[in-house]
Order: structure tokens, then sequence, then C-alpha cells
């Protein structure tokens, strides 16, 4: 299990940086945020490919809210950001049996800007 950033475009995504936050909520102690305070390499994802940029497991899904944000520069448009979140459990993801660019069945999260 691992997150990937999926590059559908026709040309290369250059200097992607992603971060990843999220937050749960406990009876006693109300929400909790979680930060990714560790800086991540830039990753750069040719078109039509996809990089895995992190690791998961299904029980940190079931109990968190996850969000990221990537931010990544193109050569016909620039620099451009996106937000993806989903909600415990990956509720609001969308599973496919096949998809291409991973060599298998996955769920993707929206985008949701």
């Amino acid at each position: 299990m691992g997150e990937y950033l999926c590059n559908p475009l026709a040309e290369d995504v250059v200097d992607a940086e992603i971060s990843v936050g999220g937050f749960f909520s406990d009876d006693e102690l109300g929400v909790i945020e979680a930060s990714d305070n560790k800086a991540k390499p830039k990753i750069d994802v040719p078109a039509g490919e996809a990089r895995r940029f992190t690791i998961s497991t299904q029980d940190e899904y079931d109990e968190m809210v996850c969000s990221w944000t990537v931010r990544y520069r193109t050569k016909s448009a620039g620099v451009v950001t996106a937000g993806f979140g989903t909600f415990k459990r990956l509720e609001d993801t969308v599973h496919f049996d096949d998809v291409p660019i991973l060599g298998g069945p996955a769920r993707v999260v929206p985008r949701s800007e």
C-alpha cells in the first residue's frame, strides 16, 4: 500500500512537492491534527507515469481524515497547486479495478479544489 502521484498529462511534472496532513477525533482529547514535519525531496513524474511518495497503513486510513497538497511545474502551465483529501476509511475515494498507470487496481483520491 502506498500513495502515488499519478501524472495523466501529456507533459512531465517536475519539482513536485507534496505535503501531507490530516486529523482524527478522540472522545477524550477532541480533534487532534497530524502534520508532516519531515521535508520530502521534490520528485519528477514523467508524462503518463506515477511515482510513490509515501506509504500509509490501512489502520491510518481507518482512523484519520487525510489530505495532501501538491505543488508542481509543467512547461505549459508553470507552477500549479492542487489539493486532495479523503474521509476516514477512504469512503469518498473512487475504486478502479484497473489503473493502467499503476498496473492494477487502485483507489483514487479526487481533487478537492
